[in-house]
């Protein structure tokens, strides 16, 4: 799914802590395992990693398959919940996103890599410079997701208690022309999100709150 936005073209850039472009816009879209071929959760959404912070958001979309309730979909958002990081392996770099998300039953978690193998070129935000900074083109990875039931002790409806796992492939993809044209727009985070929260809105998408 891809953002409704125009295609500006950045035509300069620089490294990472410099960046008067300081967003990658990447597209997410999820697939069963056959680990687990029956789990559920979001079809496909964007991940919104900023160079300078090394933070990431989510935003996961879900279309409506029950044509009793209202909406096209829904969506949630988790903003500056998961981490943007660069590793290495002998001369391999490698961009990389995780994340952990939990509550009192349940815990996500999200790790995907990808080689280095794209430049996103800008202009330096102090000396107006032409720079350019390289990242991956594609990450890949997977969710895993488990959920207990809770229940008190000595309740007989304990033997109905019922623990799940959950296991999804993960596919990130760059989406140069919004990169471009957010970071061209000098958007901060918050305006990213109220952007995509307001195309999906449009949409017909309604949002749901995390727990």
């Amino acid at each position: 799914m891809k953002l409704f936005c125009s295609a500006f073209v950045l035509l300069l850039s620089i490294a990472p802590s410099e960046l008067k472009a300081n967003f990658l816009i990447y597209t997410v879209d999820f697939s069963p395992t056959s680990q687990t071929p029956g789990f559920k959760f979001y079809e496909s959404g964007w991940i919104i990693a900023d160079l300078k912070s090394e933070k990431t958001s989510f935003v996961f979309t879900l279309k409506n398959a029950d044509t009793s309730r209202p909406g096209k979909g829904f969506f949630v958002i988790s903003q500056n919940t998961g981490d943007f990081f660069f590793s290495s392996e002998g001369e391999t770099l490698s961009g990389n996103i995780r994340a952990i998300s939990k509550n009192a039953v349940a815990q996500t978690s999200y790790l995907l890599t990808g080689s280095i193998d794209t430049v996103i070129k800008g202009r330096d935000a102090k000396t107006g410079v032409r720079r350019s900074v390289s990242v991956p083109a594609v990450l890949s990875g997977f969710l895993l997701a488990s959920a207990v039931d809770q229940y008190q002790e000595g309740n007989s409806a304990a033997e109905e208690k019922m623990n799940l796992i959950g296991m999804m492939k993960i596919t990130a993809t760059l989406e140069e022309s919004s990169t471009s044209y957010f970071n061209h727009s000098e958007m901060t985070i918050d305006q990213i999100i109220d952007y995509i929260r307001s195309d999906l809105l449009k949409a017909s998408y309604l949002e749901e709150e995390l727990e």
